[in-house]
Formats: C-alpha cells, structure tokens, sequence
C-alpha cells in the first residue's frame, strides 16, 4: 500500500478526495431524501408535547457548540403543551437550531428562540446573528434543493428547512422567513391552534 501511495501524484490524491467526499454527499443526500419523503406517513398517536422542555433538551444537545464559540441561545415566552406528534416538532426544532449553528459564519452564536401567540395561532420565532440573508431570497430557502451558496464550507444538502416546511403543512401550518444580509435570519413557525388542541 505504501508503493501505491508513493506512486499517486497530488493531483490523483486531490481527486480521489474529492471522490471520497461526492460519494459521502451522495449518500446523506439518499438518506435526507428518504426521511423526506417518509414525513408525514404513518405517524403514530398524538400525545400532549410540552414545547419548552422539548426545546430545552435540544439546546442542551448543542450546548458545546455554543460554548466553543462563546455563543448563547435563549427561550423566552410562555411556551404552550401542544397535542401533536413529538418526533415531528422535535425535528422541525432542531433542524432551524442546527441552521443557525451552520450559518452563523465567524461570528459567536446567537440565537433567540422566542414565543408568542395571536388570535388563532401558537408562532415559534427563531432569530440567528450570524450570516444573515437578503429579503429576496427569504421566500425561497424553503424549497427542497435551494441553496444560496451550494458551493460554500457550511452548505448542507438543501433538505432541512423543506422539512420544516413539510411538517408545519401537516399541522395546516406555515414556515416564514425574513432577515438582513450579514444581520439576521427570523424564521417563525406558526401552527393553527384548533389543529393542536387536545380533542
């Protein structure tokens, strides 16, 4: 193996890294596509989520990134026990958490993780400070396979945030987007309240 090694010039090495790593985007691109298309089928019962505990526990889980960049994540509001599938939320959750971990750029995280509630709906707000994004393309980070930057270090597969969308159409709700380049990212999740009342 040693000869062999000796044998590959730079050029070959670079390009079977690079064919290391396609191969390993590909395969977590079949597997992202797989939950995918999976979410939202056979879901099993409702049961009562408490949404701070839930949320509370996911930012444990992050909790040495964010030490690592002397970063902070906060909860604020009075967050509401929801009748809903646990699995879904928890995964609507930490997908926008590991969003505002992955694009936050050089900066330290800083993420405010918020509640409220209007007439007729229960709103989960997630602000970031990291890379931010322009108004334009706000609408459209949603889509399945949209990328801003496919190219850049920190660039997934262009899956999670079409999940989040996915799972809040189960609920009859909506994922919105706004932000400033190089400011914020604010996605808010809201979540008709008569499709998550115990009935």
């Amino acid at each position: 193996q040693r000869k062999l090694e000796s044998k590959v010039s730079d050029s070959e090495k670079e390009d079977l890294n690079f064919m290391g790593n396609s191969a390993k985007r590909l395969t977590r691109l079949m597997a992202e596509l797989s939950d995918f298309f999976k979410l939202g089928n056979d879901l099993p019962a409702r049961e009562d989520v408490d949404t701070r505990h839930m949320l509370q526990k996911l930012v444990n889980r992050v909790e040495p990134v964010v030490k690592e960049t002397e970063g902070e994540i906060q909860l604020s509001g009075n967050f509401p026990k929801l009748w809903a599938h646990q699995e879904l939320l928890r995964t609507a959750f930490s997908e926008l958490i590991d969003n505002a971990i992955n694009f936050r750029g050089e900066k330290a995280l800083k993420l405010d993780i918020s509640y409220s509630e209007d007439k007729d709906n229960h709103i989960f707000s997630f602000k970031d400070y990291g890379m931010g994004i322009h108004p334009a393309y706000a609408p459209k980070i949603f889509r399945i396979f949209y990328q801003i930057d496919p190219y850049a270090s920190q660039a997934g597969v262009g899956i999670g945030l079409a999940k989040v969308r996915k799972i809040l159409r189960i609920y009859r709700g909506e994922a919105i987007a706004d932000g400033q380049e190089n400011e914020f990212t604010q996605i808010r999740l809201k979540l008709p309240k008569l499709e998550v009342l115990h009935k």
